[in-house]
């Protein structure tokens, strides 16, 4: 296979000044476009988009303004043709968004969730780990839509957290 640089994020910097270990990397192709994680120096990490050229490559959304906040990591289940993923604002509030892959089709679906990476698609609904200040980090649900979005259950009762992870479907059920 032969590789070639499409562009620089960070001129002159390496990866190990941009990316943690434990970011799990990864892009998807939607809308004609790949999107990916993008850490330029500059806006943090944040949503790009590239059609495979240096001119076609850019920041999609500043989820954060200034080099704070950002998406969390590359992973980007979909649902009913969009991408899912988590980003944080600049108050540090973490957020639950969706892209078509274009600026104008990219919005936050639920504006505060639990810290959770982990977005599972699974029986036409996604699963994660969502927050509120009454419930604490449960498992929550969504059809994609905020309104379609809740509380599965609250496994800690009140404000403490059950902190659900990597939910993995299985026939017609879901394990975390």
């Amino acid at each position: 296979a032969q590789f070639e640089l499409v562009t620089d994020l960070t001129p002159g910097m390496g990866p190990d000044d941009l990316f943690h270990p434990s970011d799990n990397g990864g892009s998807i192709i939607l809308g004609g476009a790949t999107l990916f994680r993008g850490c330029d120096g500059v806006h943090g990490c944040e949503l790009w988009r590239s059609d495979g050229t240096s001119v076609g490559t850019e920041m999609l959304v500043d989820l954060a303004p200034g080099p704070a906040g950002g998406m969390l990591r590359s992973h980007f289940p979909t649902l009913d043709g969009l991408a899912y993923f988590v980003g944080a604002n600049a108050a540090g509030t973490y957020q639950l968004w969706r892209s078509d892959g274009t600026a104008a089709g990219t919005e936050v679906v639920v504006g505060r969730i639990g810290p959770s990476t982990s977005l599972t698609v699974y029986g036409g609904l996604l699963w994660f780990q969502g927050w509120d200040e009454v419930n604490g980090a449960e498992p929550w649900i969504s059809d994609g839509t905020p309104a379609g979005t809740r509380l599965l259950f609250d496994l800690e009762p009140g404000p403490g957290d059950s902190d659900p992870e990597l939910f993995t479907g299985a026939g017609s059920l879901v394990y975390f």
